[in-house]
């Protein structure tokens, strides 16, 4: 049932070009961490970098899928197995 939901997702409606574009390692790292549940902050301690770039990575990553909300992007996590279902 969870398969059905991720391959009929907002994401999979875009653009083939949408589709294709693709999170740099750092913001896949990012969004990893955000969907396991980490705040803004954990995430910053965890790699090193400011809450502030945290932000912006995920905001970037978002734009760059057109995701509209963090949800969404929680499923691009599980979709593309960052995080476990």
């Amino acid at each position: 049932m969870l398969n059905g939901y991720l391959k009929n997702s907002a994401l999979w409606s875009k653009p083939a070009s949408v589709r294709a574009a693709r999170p740099t390692q750092r913001q896949r790292e990012v969004v990893r961490l955000l969907a396991e549940g980490k705040t803004n902050k954990e995430v910053g301690v965890a790699l090193g970098i400011s809450v502030k770039t945290v932000e912006t990575h995920r905001n970037q990553v978002m734009r760059k899928l057109e995701l509209q909300s963090f949800s969404d992007l929680v499923r691009y996590a599980v979709r593309e197995k960052l995080v476990p279902p």
